[in-house]
């Protein structure tokens, strides 16, 4: 038996694709055994994050389009902030490929940076399971 079948994972993902969300947590769900939360906004995502005691880790988009005008940035800066949060794997999964934006995420304390075109889903779910483990 794994440790992940020994401790319940439950995964934040936040992106405006509710398509992709929705593979993503069939799929974490399927292959690892984690729980996942969906958000879909800025906000949504804030208040998820804040309704739940723990959370293992948040897998977060820098392009949120919604109203608030905020980022994924402005999202891990405001979690981060937290001692729940401090303690949650922070990962991004962008379409951003700048080196100015990696580097912002790595001064945020993001523990890593995945480009959506250059990772598969299943590459994406053995890297996360390395990461949050």
């Amino acid at each position: 038996m794994s440790d992940n079948n020994l401790k319940s994972i439950l995964i934040l993902l936040n992106d405006v694709d509710l398509v992709l969300l929705n593979v993503m947590k069939t799929k974490f769900k399927k292959e690892n055994g984690w729980e996942s939360h969906i958000a879909t906004s800025y906000n949504d995502a804030v208040k998820a994050f804040e309704a739940f005691e723990h959370i293992d880790g948040v897998l977060t988009e820098i392009i949120i389009n919604d109203a608030s005008g905020r980022t994924g940035f402005d999202f891990i800066e405001e979690i981060q902030s937290t001692k729940k949060g401090a303690d949650a794997k922070v990962v991004v999964f962008t379409d951003l490929g700048l080196e100015e934006d990696k580097e912002r995420a790595k001064a945020l304390g993001v523990d890593h940076y995945f480009i959506k075109s250059r990772i598969t889903l299943n590459e994406l779910s053995q890297e996360l399971k390395k990461i949050i483990q």
